[in-house]
């Protein structure tokens, strides 16, 4: 009967197993890369690698199997157990064979991997087969078959994790760490499988049981097992040395192969590069090199030794400072084991040599352990770039030293002052010693105008005031011309200590510079070296200042004691200073000479005005001189001609007086009209006004003289009853004229006289422009006098011819068309008639948002009549006139008593004060113009009594001009009225000022009808007028009417009239309180009448007062 022997394992010797089958395989793929690796001579290491597959394996089955212990005697049959061992050797042999072709496919590694495979099968049941022992061997074969397929597949996938990546074109991955633990399974795993596949059974009538399993020698298979497991691995680690040992010789032969390949194939490539290339070792010596690089780095020929970066020449950095040994870019590289780049370096061959600048580039060659193997250096010459650099920098440096002193010069026009900067700031700029400047006189004579020293000690050039002159007492000293050899060919090099003598002519003429590096190599006579050195002088540079086309001085820049080699930035830039301090001195002289034009300019105004204000005067004195007597002749005409008594051909002989003195009178106008227009003091009007009417009331004036020459005179009436906004006395009198012209010069035919209104669109104001066409058929003008048409005083042919006019009336309606804004053209043909336009912009009513209430008042008034005397039921108010003419004095005395007044008469101030003072009037006839105490000043003094505010002063003045009429109001005067005076108008002024009721002669009302023309002026008080008392204050304004109110608002105020915004001083007037409403309404008054300047010392005054 069989009985199954079941034995156990000893722990330790698995692990040892398992060791060698691990390290077996290790050594056994390691062999397998050793055999791709080399392609000649491999059968030595497939024999090595088959005796290491071969021995591992055979040592892991044996001592896995001495690692289980049986109940038994075991023996090993020594024949069979060589015989694994032997076919162990050979299958793995043959297994390695397979692998280790060039092209591995997947055929050959599978038959690799079942030979490897079936090696280790062998080699374990051979070894089992020769176990010797009492009990019987039996297998499992399912077990067996997975042992061996194991075995297979494991060493399959070991060889492949293994082999595979050592292929040509083949990468390592990740997972080729996994073949060494692959294959070692591949070998235990096979042992222990085929272990478990086998049973032991030992028969019943065996004599060799062993009862006592204690008896086993369980010691001496432990050594057994230890002592195979050192001599397997013992021989597996010869086999990695040897490995090992062979790897690194072959890597090395190699590596050298490749390194001689490298460098041939570095010098060929490098002969015959324009750039310098360097090959170097790790020590940084220099191993080859082209003929670029050693001309570049100044490396010698013939060398026996190597030679090391940087030992030959001069090499230094950007900054000048020589180089480090550690320093240089080939030994920084090797040393950071990284590549460097655009590296700056100048190589010289010596250090007093100019350098030549190179880019150099270091790229070190690693190997796989990351050391430096090689060194490749390349190297081109920059020197011209570089050159171009510091040429750009020396530029931009000289540029914005050249920018800094022109600010300097900039900063004033005042010569002293820039000459002061320039030679200061140019003297820093170029760090010489000495910078001067010198200026000729008109005689070719000079003297140093400025000049900027370092050394205080050194004689200064400003001490001798004629440079130009003789400077050394030396009689042969003379003028030096000399050729440039060293700088710029083509400039004349000039020296002359007598440029007076001279007169500079090199300079003038040529504009030159002069550039002396040393004076002493320069050939300068004796006498001259002398002279140079008296002011410790060795180098200079001297340059023209040119103002305009005019040579005016010389700037000159000087080093003392020692040579100096000026450069061509250095000279630029004298000659840049020297340029731009020709343009501040002619700017200076322009300046200057702008300052004497301004000031010549200043005298002729002053002078101008002076005449303009004798012109004035002499108007104003010529308006009262023939105003005046033309007001009694107009005047005591119309008394005439009223009288009844007087016959029809003494009346016709009144009215040719009255008709001659009103055209004395147009003539007086039209004369001081147009000096108003000169003069500026002439303004506008503007209001509403029918223009049909308009047009029809010229008509009507001027109809009885066109029919008088036998015309016919038409006035086409627009389309529409335009309301218009404009100055309608302008324009009636530039209808007047130009109607007038044509009827003149029109000898038959007839005047037509269109108008139409169009839309101005460019004009938000005036949306409106009227067009008025006067067309005659007369005589015509000429085309050579169209161009002188509209000038004061000018006649054309036919006017000459014609003796009448003045040249006036043109040149007054072209004025006022221009202040209206519009304009008056012309055309004519001689013979067939002219054709005058007026152009003007205008408003309409409906579109004129602030209309002056008087100017629609007066759209309403009656009809003129001639007043006949005070309406009944009134008692004559108290009338004051004074004026220091007795005729003018008698003609309103003559008019006031015959409508029922109460007159008074005073022929100068004082007695005009003291009557008012006695009597009390309720209104002043003053006269503007009388001895001693004018106008002005009774008005004022008036106002200034108790009382006097209540009384109106009506102004009778000869004076056109608008600011004697500003003054009059200012003065206190409630009205103006020119002279010659209408009785009419003066009854119309005194009845609005009294608030008084006229009966008029028949007219437009019934006879004997009484109109009422109130308004709310002030009065005296007297218990027969009970009329309202006026808001309106006619005193003059003093500084205690400012009183009350604040310093703020009169600074405010002072400041608006100050910078003439009249709409601000209006804003300003607007905001005063109630109670300050008399203030406001005559300050508007003085706004009015453009008298800003009244209100400019008042609140000046008053300010200051306040203050204090």
């Amino acid at each position: 009967m069989a009985y199954a022997v079941v034995g156990h394992y000893d722990a330790g010797l698995i692990g040892l197993s398992l060791g060698v089958a691990v390290l077996a395989s290790f050594a056994t793929l390691s062999a397998g890369q050793q055999i791709l690796s080399i392609e000649r001579y491999q059968w030595p290491w497939l024999m090595g690698g088959g005796v290491a597959m071969g021995t591992g394996i055979w040592a892991t089955h044996f001592i896995g199997m001495l690692a289980l212990k049986l109940p038994m005697s075991v023996t090993y049959d020594l024949l069979t157990t060589g015989l694994s061992l032997v076919g162990a050797v050979l299958a793995a042999g043959v297994a390695l064979a397979l692998v280790s072709r060039p092209r591995l496919g997947w055929a050959r590694l599978g038959l690799g991997g079942l030979a490897m495979g079936l090696a280790i099968a062998w080699m374990h049941y051979t070894g089992m087969a020769a176990m010797a022992m009492p009990a019987h061997l039996s297998y499992r074969w399912p077990l067996v078959a997975i042992s061996v397929g194991l075995a297979v597949v494991a060493s399959t996938a070991a060889l492949a994790l293994s082999l595979w990546p050592q292929q040509p074109g083949q990468s390592q991955p990740w997972f080729a760490k996994l073949a060494v633990p692959t294959l070692g399974v591949a070998v235990g795993g096979l042992h222990y499988t085929a272990m478990a596949a086998t049973t032991f059974q030992l028969n019943d009538l065996s004599n060799n049981l062993i009862t006592d399993v204690g008896t086993l020698p369980n010691l001496d298979a432990s050594w057994l097992a230890l002592a195979v497991g050192i001599g397997a691995t013992a021989i597996l680690i010869i086999t990695l040395i040897a490995l090992r040992i062979h790897q690194r010789l072959t890597r090395q032969r190699v590596q050298e192969v490749a390194l001689a390949s490298s460098e041939q194939r570095f010098q060929a490539l490098i002969r015959d590069m324009a750039v310098g290339a360097l090959l170097l070792n790790t020590e940084a010596e220099i191993l080859v090199r082209n003929q670029a690089a050693q001309q570049l780095l100044h490396l010698p020929e013939g060398e026996s030794r190597p030679l090391i970066f940087g030992q030959a020449g001069y090499i230094q950095q950007q900054d000048g400072t020589p180089f480090l040994a550690a320093d240089l870019p080939v030994q920084r590289a090797i040393a950071q084991r990284a590549p460097l780049e655009n590296v700056v370096i100048g190589v010289s061959a010596t250090p007093t040599d100019p350098p030549r600048w190179l880019l150099v580039n270091v790229d070190p060659q690693l190997n796989e352990a990351g050391q430096v193997e090689r060194v490749v250096c390349t190297c081109s010459d920059i020197t011209l770039q570089k050159q171009a650099e510091a040429a750009v920098r020396a530029v931009a440096n000289r540029e914005k030293a050249v920018m800094q002193i022109v600010q300097r010069m900039r900063q004033t026009l005042d010569l002293e002052a820039i000459f002061a900067a320039t030679t200061e700031e140019l003297q820093q700029a170029l760090g010489c010693d000495r910078v001067w400047i010198y200026r000729f006189n008109p005689d070719w004579s000079g003297t140093v105008v400025a000049e900027a020293l370092t050394d205080p000690t050194a004689p200064s050039t400003l001490a001798t005031e004629t440079v130009g002159d003789r400077l050394i007492d030396r009689d042969d000293c003379g003028a030096r011309q000399l050729q440039n050899g060293g700088f710029d060919d083509g400039y004349l090099l000039f020296e002359d200590t007598y440029l007076q003598e001279t007169q500079a002519e090199t300079y003038r003429q040529d504009r030159t510079y002069h550039r002396v590096n040393d004076i002493y190599t320069e050939g300068f006579n004796t006498c001259y070296l002398e002279f140079l050195e008296q002011w410790q002088v060795r180098a200079y540079v001297i340059v023209p200042i040119f103002a305009g086309s005019q040579l005016w001085g010389l700037l000159g820049t000087y080093a003392h004691h020692y040579p100096r080699i000026w450069t061509r930035n250095e000279v630029k830039m004298v000659l840049q200073v020297g340029t731009h301090l020709g343009t501040a001195v002619q700017q200076a002289d322009l300046l200057r000479q702008t300052q004497q034009q301004a000031q010549a300019l200043a005298v002729a105004k002053r002078a101008a005005d002076a005449a303009n204000q004798a012109k004035s005067d002499f108007l104003a004195s010529m308006s009262h001189e023939l105003r005046t007597p033309l007001n009694a002749i107009l005047g005591f005409t119309q008394i005439l001609h009223d009288d009844e008594s007087l016959d029809a051909t003494h009346r016709d002989l009144i009215a040719i007086v009255n008709r001659s003195g009103n055209h004395l009178l147009g003539l007086v106008n039209n004369v001081l009209s147009l000096a108003k227009i000169e003069a500026n003091k002439i303004t506008l009007n503007n209001g509403v006004f029918d223009l049909p009417q308009l047009l029809q009331a010229v008509d009507d004036l001027l109809q009885l003289k066109a029919e008088a020459k036998g015309i016919q005179l038409v006035v086409v009436p627009p389309p529409l009853p335009y309301q218009l906004w404009a100055d309608e006395s302008k324009l009636r009198q530039i209808l007047i004229n130009l109607i007038g012209n044509a009827i003149k010069f029109t000898p038959q035919g007839s005047v037509v006289v269109r108008s139409r209104l169009q839309q101005n669109l460019s004009d938000a104001a005036r949306p409106y422009r009227l067009t008025v066409a006067v067309q005659d058929t007369g005589v015509g003008i000429a085309p050579e006098e169209m161009a002188s048409l509209f000038q004061p005083f000018h006649q054309t042919q036919s006017g000459r011819r014609s003796a009448e006019g003045t040249g006036l009336g043109l040149s007054l309606s072209y004025n006022f068309a221009q202040l209206m804004g519009g304009d008056i053209t012309a055309t004519s043909q001689p013979g067939v008639g002219s054709t005058f336009v007026v152009s003007l912009p205008v408003g309409v009513a409906a579109m004129v948002k602030d209309q002056p209430s008087d100017a629609i008042a007066a759209r309403s008034e009656p009809a003129e009549q001639d007043i006949l005397h005070l309406a009944p039921d009134q008692p004559a108010p108290r009338i004051l006139v004074a004026d220091d003419v007795a005729e003018s004095r008698l003609l309103i005395r003559h008019w006031l008593e015959g409508a029922g007044f109460e007159v008074r008469e005073a022929s100068q101030g004082e007695e005009a004060i003291d009557l008012w003072r006695a009597w009390q009037p309720h209104l002043i006839c003053l006269d503007m113009r009388m001895p001693v105490l004018d106008g002005y000043g009774v008005a004022r003094r008036v106002r200034a009594l108790p009382g006097g505010d209540k009384t109106a002063i009506i102004a009778v003045t000869a004076s056109v001009f608008e600011e004697q009429r500003s003054d009059c109001l200012a003065a206190g005067c409630d009205a103006v009225l020119p002279k010659p005076l209408q009785r009419r108008v003066l009854l119309d002024h005194i009845g609005r000022s009294l608030n008084l009721a006229y009966q008029y002669s028949a007219g437009a009302h019934d006879e004997g009808s009484m109109v009422n023309d109130r308004r709310q002026r002030p009065m005296t008080p007297l218990p027969e007028y009970s009329g309202q008392s006026s808001i309106r204050d006619h005193r003059p304004l003093t500084e205690a009417d400012f009183s009350l109110l604040t310093p703020d608002w009169l600074s405010q105020v002072h400041q608006a009239a100050q910078a003439a915004d009249d709409r601000r001083v209006r804003q300003l007037i607007a905001q005063l309180p109630a109670e300050q409403d008399s203030l406001a309404q005559r300050l508007n008054r003085l706004v009015n009448d453009f008298r800003l300047d009244v209100i400019i010392d008042l609140t000046a005054v008053s300010s200051s007062t306040i203050s204090l």
